[in-house]
């Protein structure tokens, strides 16, 4: 009779032959510490479920210690109940109560090196309009400030963009001989206007 190798899994604690291990190079006899019954239920336990996410009608606060319904949490996507860890109670707690004026402010001395003023010189000395295409407008209905555009390279401010044109530019790589090049792939490719009949 011919011996079958045997293996002890790390979880269940069951002698099992090791055709009921998977193959792991790393391990001393190649194969995994646990078998292939546990691993799949662990998988299981982890996998998300068909329509997305666990619904739940309550959840522990792991900062407060308490368990509140659901309504009480934040939606969080990289969750597997869609929750927040924490209440949005706890969550508000620890928020610094910013105005937008001072989030902007921040957002632009930081990022940028200027203030608000700066930033308004800026716009007004442009008449208010983005500096190549002259629009008004920022952008969408969610862009209410026109973009700081500045050189990748040295961080040199060069002016105030919309968000089209800015992102344009960001898209050509900030290079003005592929930009000369794509306007005048649209010029030769400009549509004829129409021919007017006799």
């Amino acid at each position: 009779m011919i011996a079958v190798a045997t293996k002890k899994c790390r979880k269940c604690e069951t002698e099992k032959p090791l055709e009921d291990f998977h193959v792991q190079r790393s391990c001393t006899d190649g194969r995994r510490t646990v078998c292939k019954k546990c691993s799949k239920e662990n998988q299981s336990r982890w996998a998300r479920p068909k329509n997305g996410y666990q619904s739940c009608e309550k959840k522990f606060c792991g900062r407060c210690k308490k368990t509140k319904p659901a309504a009480e949490f934040y939606r969080n996507a990289r969750h597997r109940d869609r929750l927040s860890t924490y209440c949005k109670e706890c969550t508000n707690s620890l928020r610094p109560n910013y105005t937008k004026e001072e989030n902007r402010d921040f957002q632009l001395k930081s990022t940028f090196g200027i203030t608000r003023d700066d930033y308004n010189v800026m716009l007004a000395a442009q008449d208010g309009k983005c500096a190549i295409c002259g629009t008004t407008t920022p952008g969408n209905s969610r862009v209410f400030n026109f973009s700081v555009d500045h050189n990748h390279e040295t961080d040199e401010i060069r002016g105030l963009l919309c968000e089209l044109c800015n992102r344009g530019l960001g898209h050509f790589g900030d290079d003005p001989e592929r930009l000369e090049a794509a306007a005048r792939y649209l010029r030769k490719h400009k549509a004829a206007p129409p021919k007017q009949s006799p």
